[in-house]
């Protein structure tokens, strides 16, 4: 027999830290848009203690609790009866992360559980033995203990099915769901601007890790330059990659046309800069940044090893998935050379872009909650 669902389900989202992140950003924003919406009734866990994104998670207007947990192995029983109580009265626990003492709290609570992919993978890097250990428990907790495994992508999902052997647990893909068409423009960098007159401004938005392949893009511009000199790169933001990649510039005597403006919180005003965006990463999970470029109208151009990147280029733009860092140069050339059609696919780009709206993401994950608090104690979510 079905349950009578709650017509606003109580759903608590967890998640580890409250530092500035990919996912952290993802959650503040669906949660802001659940309270909005007002069908979903969220609160969010942390297993930390407060940290530089605690302001957004509170400006959401849902309920926050911190566990104050000072590591993955931190054992006070003190701090997981603080998650225990508020798991109280929930009808379901969204998970963005994963700790086994976490998720054993929430299985002795009894509580049906939703967990979200992010694709943060380790792919590149070698795993500690404590991450190889978490990788082994978070394959049978998904096996045996979660609903509903949502992915942000077809190729996450891919690389989550291989990575933990899936079997019984339900999958979704849900894209991840940006604040398109309202995103705030606001900033003022004179020192940059005067840079880019008269320029057309090739560009990036990203941490400058490996994964994000920004040498590819720098050595694609690197080719341009021998074709058009009236061209700079804009890269934004910060990571351990900085250091490697002022010395590949150096190398290919790019000084002068590639400005490295640092980490930015006005990412938006940086964006609109630019005449073409280029996410140069290899194997990313989704790729906010291009859904970010395509709602202000921008050309976004991957490779076509970029995992859910090309899932988001592919339904608007498919010409502007390269295979290599020639052809990546062959690309941007053509924008040089025909700035009309950046101009012409303006609206196509926003209206694609409209599809990756936290909105929709909102009501997406809504319809999954309820049919999974829908289903009775001796049946499971319907899988695909």
């Amino acid at each position: 027999m079905t349950k009578t669902v709650n017509a606003r389900p109580r759903v608590v989202h967890i998640t580890w830290s409250a530092a500035f992140g990919g996912i952290q950003r993802v959650l503040s924003d669906l949660v802001a848009a659940q309270v909005a919406a007002g069908t979903i009734r969220p609160a969010i866990v942390v297993g930390q203690g407060e940290g530089p994104f605690s302001a957004h998670y509170a400006a959401t207007g849902a309920p926050v609790h911190y566990c104050g947990l000072n590591s993955g192995f931190d054992l006070n029983p003190a701090k997981y009866w603080r998650l225990y109580r508020a798991l109280k009265d929930a009808d379901l626990v969204h998970m963005h992360d994963f700790n086994p003492f976490i998720a054993l709290t929430v299985l002795l609570a009894r509580k049906r559980i939703v967990y979200f992919e992010h694709g943060n993978f380790g792919m590149g890097r070698k795993l500690k033995r404590s991450e190889m250990l978490n990788r082994r428990l978070l394959r049978a907790f998904l096996n045996h203990c979660v609903e509903v495994l949502c992915t942000n992508s077809r190729f996450t999902e891919r690389v989550a099915m291989d990575m933990y052997s899936l079997g019984r647990v339900g999958k979704q893909v849900v894209p991840n769901g940006a604040a398109v068409g309202r995103a705030a423009i606001v900033g003022n960098d004179p020192l940059v601007e005067s840079r880019l007159t008269g320029k057309t401004v090739v560009g990036t938005a990203s941490r400058l890790a490996a994964v994000k392949r920004i040498d590819r893009l720098i050595e694609a511009f690197s080719l341009l330059r021998l074709q058009r000199d009236d061209v700079l790169l804009l890269i934004v933001g910060d990571g351990a990659e900085r250091q490697p990649l002022g010395d590949l510039v150096a190398a290919r005597n790019l000084d002068d046309t590639i400005v490295f403006t640092g980490y930015k919180q006005d990412v938006s005003y940086y964006q609109s800069l630019m005449d073409v965006c280029v996410i140069a990463s290899q194997g990313e999970a989704f790729g906010l940044v291009a859904v970010e470029m395509l709602a202000l109208g921008k050309p976004v151009i991957v490779f076509n090893d970029g995992g859910g990147l090309v899932e988001i280029i592919a339904g608007v733009e498919p010409d502007n998935i390269v295979g290599s860092v020639d052809d990546l140069a062959a690309r941007l050339l053509f924008y040089c050379d025909h700035p009309e059609e950046a101009e012409r696919g303006k609206q196509r780009r926003i209206a694609h872009a409209a599809n990756f709206s936290i909105e929709a993401m909102e009501r997406r994950m809504s319809d999954i909650y309820r049919q999974v608090v829908a289903a009775s104690d001796g049946e499971s979510y319907v899988r695909n």
